[in-house]
């Protein structure tokens, strides 16, 4: 992972105001060319650090379960569950933890029987398996990605 330096965090927190911004008008509230924010843009989505993107709250768009997945899995097993596991369309982000449930994921379906159907009749079949908790969200109080500002 790259440091950021103050100027990729401006840029970033400008487009997290307006993703829409066009890269002369951010170049112009920082006070650099626009070929600078060009190239930067550029090396941060080339290293994996940055990317532009649209995020929908799930409940406006008929998806009814939103839910928090942790998955205890053979240690020896895990890379490949989680691999096997981040290909489906509904999963919308996985990653390892440190603790008995090593392995978690967050979802969001159509419906809890889509979900329910997902886990009982692929999840639990994969090389590894041992369990899982699922934590289902019945109502949304706060939908922010707005967590790095400096």
């Amino acid at each position: 992972m790259t440091r950021l330096d103050h100027l990729d965090n401006s840029i970033i927190q400008l487009l997290q105001e307006d993703g829409r911004r066009s890269n002369r008008e951010v170049a112009r509230l920082i006070g650099v060319t626009e070929g600078t924010i060009r190239l930067r843009l550029k090396k941060l989505k080339d290293l994996h650090e940055f990317e532009i993107m649209t995020l929908k709250n799930p409940y406006a768009f008929g998806y009814e379960c939103f839910a928090h997945l942790l998955f205890a899995v053979v240690p020896c097993k895990v890379r490949s569950f989680v691999d096997r596991l981040s290909l489906h369309e509904d999963i919308i982000y996985s990653g390892l933890t440190l603790s008995k449930y090593n392995v978690y994921s967050v979802s969001v379906s159509k419906t809890r029987e889509v979900l329910e159907d997902f886990l009982n009749g692929k999840v639990a079949h994969y090389d590894g398996f041992l369990g899982c908790r699922v934590f289902e969200s019945t109502e949304s109080h706060r939908f922010d990605y707005h967590w790095m500002t400096s």
